[in-house]
């Protein structure tokens, strides 16, 4: 088996990153009189400010990404005018990406060690996080802020087992690679047994990044209740381990039928 390696999952500010990636501000094109960017030796406008692009809700139901380049001026004073979209693989990318550029600020750009105004191009790139994508296929917020105090299920008489064990799919991307390993992932039961914020610990390839996060998100244990009665949250790990025979994954466990994730112990 190869060696394991680690990758770390998107944490919880992953799934608030905002709905697009950050868009960063390319070479300087010309002052906007117009002179020649080699005679003016212009140094560029710096963001003090950024605002991320909002991901445009019909896009975002169809899960489809893309990029958008949008052009400006930065005035002598940072401020930003003359706002207008290049290209875009959507034109509701444009137009998000231009309602958040409106709103940045800037460090003016300098010649000869004095502010002008200098025309420039920002590319914004509008990607779904994986927690976006399992929200939207499991039609409910899978990540979430929770408030009240959570349990490690350590701390219980007897640890949660899944109402059903379910098999993730071995990736398509590794068929036929003879690639092996595991995924172990933590995640939070809520108070109905429905599981919150599943986040990978470990994995051995990237690949199975996705499929563990998935299927971790529809497994359903009984509400845990503490002996007063009270339902409470409670965090465990979950392996999954995928084995390249017949492109199929297979999980440790000691139940019978051989179950396909077991609960991970620290």
């Amino acid at each position: 088996m190869s060696t394991t390696t680690y990758h770390r999952s998107p944490t919880r500010l992953l799934s608030l990153l905002g709905l697009a990636l950050a868009a960063f501000v390319s070479g300087v094109v010309c002052p906007a009189d117009n002179e020649t960017a080699v005679a003016a030796k212009i140094q560029p406008p710096v963001p003090t400010k950024r605002v991320m692009p909002i991901h445009p809700a019909e896009l975002l139901k169809k899960m489809v990404n893309g990029q958008a380049i949008v052009e400006c001026v930065v005035t002598e004073t940072g401020a930003v005018k003359e706002v207008k979209t290049l290209s875009a693989t959507e034109p509701e990318f444009g137009l998000a990406a231009e309602e958040a550029l409106w709103q940045w600020e800037f460090r003016p750009g300098e010649q000869a060690g004095r502010p002008v105004a200098v025309r420039l191009q920002v590319p914004f790139d509008f990607k779904l996080t994986l927690e976006q994508i399992i929200d939207m296929a499991l039609k409910r917020h899978v990540y979430q802020d929770i408030k009240d105090l959570i349990v490690p299920a350590k701390e219980l008489p007897s640890w949660p087992r899944p109402v059903q064990f379910l098999l993730p799919r071995y990736p398509e991307a590794l068929m036929g690679s003879g690639k092996y390993g595991k995924a172990v992932v933590s995640l939070v039961i809520d108070k109905e047994g429905k599981v919150l914020n599943p986040t990978i610990v470990k994995v051995t390839y990237p690949e199975f990044i996705l499929p563990a996060l998935a299927t971790a998100a529809r497994l359903e244990f009984p509400p845990q209740v503490m002996a007063n009665g009270v339902h409470i949250y409670v965090s465990m790990d979950i392996e999954f381990e995928f084995k390249a025979e017949d492109g199929k994954p297979l999980f440790k466990g000691k139940e019978k039928p051989k179950p396909t994730a077991k609960p991970k112990k620290p």
